[in-house]
């Protein structure tokens, strides 16, 4: 699920922005760290830094000791600072179309494959007939060779259309 604003981050980028491991968050929440998406294999964790960050002040604070007298409020301000450009300028590359989701890319992979696998598929049934009556073992070769070159020259303009596609459709 892509972000839902800039301050929406999942578990990697909230971990680097905290400077702490990844497998900390798990903690943290149990500890009450608001969170809005729980993570699973088939989601990813989803927090809001508007709620996280401060909550991570807070926790440090009632930590105590170390934690707390170690938060410089200027190395702070300009780590937040970094983070929200950073945000910023993901939200700009989004809105520049430099940025493909995730998904999306899936799409276009499975896709890519679907059309290989079928134009694969197709290329016994073309060389079969013409095998069976040749019995030089080069000749063969040279059947099959052609086949699949066809295939790949096929395929190459299959997407030459696709990236024709997606230039008409940019803004």
């Amino acid at each position: 699920m892509p972000a839902k604003t800039a301050y929406h981050v999942d578990a990697q980028a909230l971990a680097a922005i905290l400077g702490i491991p990844r497998g900390r968050l798990a903690a943290l929440v149990s500890a009450g760290m608001p969170v809005e998406t729980r993570g699973s294999k088939a989601r990813p964790w989803r927090f809001d830094l508007r709620q996280a960050i401060p909550w991570w002040g807070d926790f440090r604070e009632r930590q105590g000791g170390e934690a707390a007298a170690s938060l410089d409020p200027k190395q702070e301000r300009a780590r937040l600072d970094r983070v929200t450009a950073d945000l910023r300028e993901f939200e700009l590359a989004k809105a520049r179309g430099e940025y493909v989701p995730a998904a999306d890319q899936d799409k276009v992979v499975i896709g890519l494959m679907t059309t290989v696998c079928g134009r694969l598929d197709m290329v016994p049934d073309q060389v079969g007939p013409r095998l069976s009556t040749e019995r030089r073992p080069a000749r063969c070769a040279e059947i099959v060779r052609d086949a699949l070159y066809q295939a790949r020259e096929d395929l190459v303009a299959e997407g030459r259309r696709a990236m024709e596609r997606v230039e008409e459709e940019k803004p």
